[in-house]
């Protein structure tokens, strides 16, 4: 972590060297252009009051100079228009990474990402509270799909099921904040997620699954890095998300979630087959889901014409 972070550091660095390198030259050249437009005018302005006291005899080739010089302001003050430009762009563009980096280092650190460093929230789409089913008897979470009505993806590696066990939270600190406390990990995904960072988000989500499978927040890690992927309009990866949420975490909070938008990923790629066994087995896999997941289903159903 710290080697990352360090890594992190230097990149930044540079990069934040390089762009600074390049605004200190944008910045000189405004400086001398600014000059330039100075001098010119002074030379006009001379060149006019010449030709006021020669006007008995109009002098062409100043008038042409004149003309020339105004050429000249012209040209140097749109250049100046778009040296400014790119200057604000660039310190934009600095100030993004800044961001960018701290919210990834705070992410990785495990601690809590100010509020001021919020990117703008997108307008995010419903999601769908399952109740939890956590230590659930096969019964209640029901298991009827079989034979290879979920077979792997065409190019996708079949992941197996876990082991069914018990998800034993993780004992935890009270106000610990660290690299290991998975609630605070899981905080900042959701809060990266919703605050528009969705790279940072899979990160971080992912960072979750890999140190704290078993723990009772890895079903909803495993459902919200799904939703990433669709947010990345990645579908084959989302499908492979919402797939693991129900084989390895049916009886966890999002499994019926992620169920439910394993059959959405597969209506929208136009799977209509696979997509009608997931909905038309949706009520026996998840008798006690959330009326409104239930309702979502059944939308889908009449849409899809599955029966």
């Amino acid at each position: 972590m710290m080697k990352f972070t360090l890594y992190c550091g230097i990149a930044l660095g540079c990069l934040l060297f390089a762009n600074s390198a390049q605004s200190a030259d944008w910045e000189k050249e405004l400086s001398t252009l600014r000059e330039d437009v100075k001098v010119l005018q002074r030379q006009v302005y001379r060149e006019q009051d010449r030709t006021d006291r020669e006007a008995s005899s109009v002098n062409g080739e100043v008038q042409g100079k004149i003309s020339e010089y105004g050429d000249d302001i012209r040209r140097i003050n749109g250049r100046l228009d778009e040296l400014e430009h790119m200057l604000k762009t660039n310190e934009e563009k600095i100030e993004k990474y800044n961001r960018d980096m701290e919210i990834r280092l705070k992410i990785l650190e495990g601690r809590p990402i100010p509020d001021n460093l919020s990117a703008p929230a997108p307008k995010l789409p419903t999601t769908y509270g399952a109740p939890v089913a956590q230590g659930a008897a096969a019964a209640v979470a029901g298991d009827k799909i079989m034979g290879d009505d979920l077979a792997p993806l065409d190019g996708e590696v079949e992941v197996k099921p876990a082991v069914a066990e018990e998800v034993v939270p993780v004992a935890e600190a009270s106000g610990v904040i660290n690299a290991n406390n998975p609630q605070v990990m899981y905080d900042n995904a959701m809060k990266a997620y919703n605050s528009g960072f969705i790279d940072e988000a899979e990160l971080a989500f992912g960072d979750i699954l890999k140190q704290f499978p078993q723990h009772a927040l890895a079903s909803n890690a495993q459902y919200w890095l799904g939703e990433v992927y669709m947010k990345q309009n990645n579908l084959s990866k989302a499908k492979v998300a919402f797939k693991d949420g129900y084989e390895k975490y049916k009886n966890g909070n999002k499994g019926a979630d992620s169920f439910y938008r394993l059959g959405s990923v597969f209506a929208q790629t136009n799977d209509k087959t696979k997509a009608c066994v997931i909905f038309m087995s949706f009520d026996d896999e998840f008798p006690k889901a959330n009326p409104e997941v239930k309702q979502k289903v059944k939308t889908e159903k009449q849409k899809l014409g599955c029966k």
